[in-house]
C-alpha cells in the first residue's frame, strides 16, 4: 500500500513500528527509501528528540500497512548493512 488516499484510510490501516534511531537523518533516509519503493510510512516523535531527559524520545518509523512489512524489511536491510548502529523494531 502506498500513501493513504485520505485520513480515514490512514486510520483504518494496521500500523506497525519498523525502524527507530537517535540519528534523525538516518530515520529520514529510511523513510525516503520506503517512499521511493511506494511503501507507506509515517514518522513519529519527529520533534521530540530535541528535548531534554526524560522527554528526548527516539524518532520512530511506522509502516502504514502491515502487508508491506516484508518489503520494508528488505529495503531497510540495505540501510542496516551500511550502518553499524541501528535499532530495528518489528523484526
Amino acid at each position: 500500500m502506498a500513501r493513504p488516499k485520505n485520513f480515514k484510510q490512514a486510520l483504518n490501516a494496521t500500523m506497525i513500528p519498523i525502524f527507530t534511531h537517535s540519528n534523525s537523518a538516518l530515520v529520514g533516509l529510511a523513510k525516503s527509501m520506503l517512499e521511493d519503493a511506494s511503501v507507506g510510512a509515517v514518522l513519529k516523535n519527529e520533534f521530540s528528540s530535541v528535548g531534554f531527559p526524560p522527554y528526548n524520545l527516539q524518532q520512530e518509523l511506522w509502516l502504514l500497512d502491515d502487508k508491506d512489512l516484508e518489503a520494508a524489511q528488505e529495503i531497510l536491510a540495505n540501510l542496516n548493512d551500511s550502518q553499524g548502529q541501528q535499532d530495528e523494531l518489528g523484526t
